[in-house]
């Protein structure tokens, strides 16, 4: 048998490393390629809902290292599209930009405007009865400040009218426009009063969406 010699085992030794190390790169890439293809894969084939539900929760988690939010409730969360159309009907969007987002906790009646573009917290404040309708008082002085108490205790805003032209029994809301009777009847159940209408002959506030009226609660 012919013997080989020392430089040409030398020779083959170094291709047989050769060759290991390029299957070794093959593999390696290989590998690589089938990992990022499985994740593109499930990005590909994620339902909207589920994307969705982790940009929510990427916002809840970027508002929750700015702002000490409410651990035992989970918000509702939007996106500004319109914002012109949003500061005309709520004066809480009044520094709102598009792609802004707002987190509503209807429980702890509060709202959070945060901007994702910069990661900040552009306004919070409290929620009125749903979409920050604006509510007025009147009434005489001592009903209406147990009223205004009630409201601020649920961290509700509102404006003092000061005293009523008309004479009521009991607590009573108005919804003044006409469009929010769902809201009106929540607001009636808050302050423990009834809806109704406006009592003739009193003024109807043009600045506001629903009115309570606190009169002395009959015996």
């Amino acid at each position: 048998m012919a013997k080989i010699s020392s430089s040409k085992r030398n020779i083959l030794s170094k291709k047989v490393v050769i060759r290991l190390i390029y299957v070794l790169i093959l593999v390696v890439a290989l590998a690589a390629a089938g990992f990022f293809f499985k994740k593109y894969d499930d990005l590909k084939n994620a339902s909207p809902e589920k994307i969705q539900q982790s940009q929510t929760d990427q916002y809840i988690a970027e508002v929750g290292k700015l702002y000490a939010l409410p651990k035992e409730e989970k918000p509702d969360v939007a996106t500004v599209k319109d914002k012109e159309a949003l500061k005309k009907q709520y004066p809480f969007f009044d520094q709102a930009e598009n792609n802004d987002v707002v987190l509503i906790y209807k429980d702890a009646k509060l709202a959070i405007l945060y901007r994702p573009a910069v990661k900040q917290l552009i306004k919070v404040g409290p929620v009125n009865i749903e979409n920050g309708l604006s509510i007025r008082t009147i009434g005489s002085d001592t009903e209406r400040k147990a009223i205004e108490q009630l409201l601020t205790d649920n961290k509700l805003t509102f404006a003092s009218g000061g005293a009523a032209k008309t004479a009521v029994s009991g607590i009573v809301v108005v919804d003044l426009k006409g469009t929010n009777s769902e809201q009106a009847k929540k607001l009636a159940e808050i302050v423990k009063g009834k809806v109704g209408t406006l009592p003739e002959g009193e003024d109807k506030p043009t600045d506001a969406d629903l009115l309570i009226i606190a009169g002395p609660v009959a015996p």
